[in-house]
């Protein structure tokens, strides 16, 4: 009994220290949200009920208010290529474009359906989807052109060629595939039993998720000839986004569930396990998460909710500060030093780049890489758990590799 009481406490403690990961960042409307569109780790924009257009360029810590003066119309969906030239779309049946970041929206075109996605793969190139329509431009929004194919408004392509969508009819979704740009559609998979898919991710043109209601989730790994489900729960909420960071990590965001709050689902083995949480019993349903690094995330949802986490939700080490941006590299002294078994690591980087931290022995051997790929510029802190690596007291040193800049510290481990 004691055994089972601790293993429930723990869970539990696990449990509040993962998603405590993910920060409640204020907006000061209680409207719902429907999408977001983040560029990097500061400027982004959340769009939903009421024509409501939110703007932040701090991380969401304040919020500039680019509303729409009120009317009976919503913004449904957004997409941004930088901090200026963007898209959003109304339940005016209009798609609407600004070049001077949300201050200013040309009415590009109306469209003749409601958009739940809009999608670009480059400048010139991008799709709009929902209510049974899709539509395509090659001139950066100047113009839309209908295509052939119904939707629901779920749409991902990962290229000018490939892409999917997927329908509504009579209990069942279909998922259907282009590679033409979206000209033509080959049916891939029918979901039954009223699995209605609402989003898909995909890596390459080869490796994706789909989610939808009753908590169904399917993977493939051929571009979609064949989809292998991963969840599936008769009576499960629904889950409206999902985003993989990498091969194995990803998160989904789905309903309010009665039974605790918000649910989403992550895994970190490419959704052969997923695991159950909720995010906050306040936040309604949440209808959007993106990443834009392997650590920087946000959510959207009802309420006026966003939430935020630098370090994947709590799944990763590495914590990133990006509120005030170094003016030069830094390798910081590791503290406590002398350490057993944990110390932290910390470094800043004055611009993006391909980072590199690992830690070596006295005799020079790597024991382990704790950072290998593209940062931003910002102030990042990572912890090193020694007993991992069965590694016994002495001297070790830590080295920093970002563009041109090189550092190696000394540290401590005494057991």
């Amino acid at each position: 009994m004691k055994k089972i009481l601790f293993l429930f406490t723990l869970s539990l403690l696990l449990c509040s220290n993962l998603f405590s990961q993910w920060i409640n960042k204020p907006t000061n409307t209680f409207f719902d949200f429907f999408d977001c569109h983040f560029i990097n780790v500061n400027t982004g924009y959340v769009v939903g009920y009421g024509n409501t257009i939110l703007k932040t360029i701090d991380g969401g810590n304040n919020w500039i208010n680019l509303s729409f003066p009120t009317t009976a119309n919503n913004i449904n969906c957004v997409f941004f290529f930088d901090a200026n030239t963007g898209f959003i779309g109304s339940t005016n049946d209009t798609i609407l474009k600004t070049t001077n970041g949300g201050i200013n929206w040309l009415n590009i075109s109306a469209i003749g359906f409601q958009s739940n996605k809009i999608t670009f793969v480059n400048q010139n190139t991008g799709w709009a989807a929902g209510f049974n329509s899709i539509a395509k431009t090659t001139n950066a929004g100047m113009n839309w052109i209908m295509k052939n194919i119904n939707s629901n408004g779920s749409l991902f392509f990962i290229n000018e060629m490939t892409g999917w969508t997927a329908d509504y009819n009579s209990g069942s979704s279909t998922i259907y595939k282009s590679t033409d740009g979206g000209n033509a559609w080959n049916s891939q998979r029918i979901n039954p039993d009223f699995k209605i898919i609402y989003a898909f991710y995909f890596l390459d043109a080869n490796t994706g998720w789909a989610v939808g209601y009753r908590e169904n989730i399917l993977k493939t790994t051929d571009g979609g000839s064949n989809w292998t489900t991963q969840r599936d729960i008769a009576g499960g909420a629904g889950l409206y986004s999902v985003y993989f960071v990498n091969q194995n990590t990803g998160w989904i965001a789905g309903d309010f569930n009665f039974g605790g709050g918000s649910e989403v689902l992550y895994t970190t083995n490419g959704g052969d396990i997923w695991i159950e949480n909720f995010l906050s019993v306040n936040a309604g349903r949440l209808s959007k998460v993106q990443f834009v690094n392997s650590y920087t995330g946000y959510m959207v949802g009802q309420y006026g909710s966003v939430f935020r986490t630098d370090n994947t939700g709590g799944l990763t080490n590495i914590n990133v500060n990006t509120e005030n941006i170094p003016q030069n590299y830094e390798l910081k002294q590791n503290y406590p030093n002398p350490f057993n078994p944990q110390t932290n690591i910390n470094y800043s980087l004055k611009e993006n780049g391909f980072v590199t931290l690992k830690i070596f022995n006295i005799l020079g051997r790597k024991i382990v890489t704790l950072v290998n790929g593209t940062q931003n510029d910002g102030n990042y802190k990572i912890s090193f758990d020694a007993d991992k690596y069965s590694i016994s007291s002495g001297i070790y040193y830590y080295e920093l590799n970002v563009n041109n800049f090189h550092s190696v510290k000394k540290m401590i481990l005494i057991k």
